[in-house]
């Protein structure tokens, strides 16, 4: 059958959003992810417990569905790999430029990238599951997201103090703090999707 033909076309996508979905499903299931912990110092702590889970048959956890992107498996999350590759309103001196929390949310919502254009500003659970407690500086997978800092990112959650403190997960270490001042400049990585167990979605 021809690579084009149109009912293997199909096959094909149904196959590759059954498989994520079960494996997006187990990897819920089974404590969601691992943090990165690569070292145990007593019984019962992070890697004692060692909660990886590996994808089977060598499935990578990031895949890159356009240049630029990272698709999440284990979440369903597609995520943009450097900001600093989006465009001039991104760039400072090659590196990610730093904004304001309004205008953090404002030019996610407005990005047009990659062929999308629903992109907005990851909540804080969310932009946690990219920091990795194996790394430090920053505490995340450099392979695969280059040129992130060491530093606070915006989330969009607020604290239950109220709407002016805002969460910053810290990809220096993987702390996370909150704020009360909107006007401090942060980084911002774009995000897309539904973090969902059983998201089989389409790039």
């Amino acid at each position: 059958m021809a690579k084009s033909d149109p009912i293997r076309f199909v096959y094909d996508n149904s196959l590759k959003a059954i498989l994520r979905q079960q494996l997006c499903y187990v990897a819920q299931w089974a404590g969601f992810m691992a943090t990165g912990a690569f070292v145990s110092y007593l019984a019962g702590d992070d890697y004692w417990w060692d909660q990886e889970i590996p994808f089977p048959w060598s499935f990578p956890r990031f895949i890159s569905p356009a240049d630029n992107i990272q698709d999440d498996m284990y979440t369903g999350l597609y995520w943009v790999a450097d900001p600093a590759l989006i465009g001039p309103d991104w760039n400072e001196a090659g590196d990610p430029k730093t904004m304001t929390w309004d205008e953090a949310i404002q030019k996610c919502n407005a990005l047009n990238y990659a062929g999308h254009d629903d992109w907005r500003l990851p909540n804080e659970n969310e932009l946690e599951t990219l920091l990795d407690f194996g790394q430090y500086h920053p505490a995340s997978n450099k392979e695969k997201f280059p040129n992130t800092k060491g530093d606070y990112y915006w989330s969009s959650s607020i604290t239950n103090y109220g709407c002016d403190n805002e969460f910053v997960p810290s990809f220096k270490n993987g702390h996370t703090n909150w704020t009360d001042k909107k006007t401090d400049k942060r980084y911002v990585r774009p995000v897309r999707g539904k973090l969902v167990p059983w998201h089989g979605g389409k790039w």
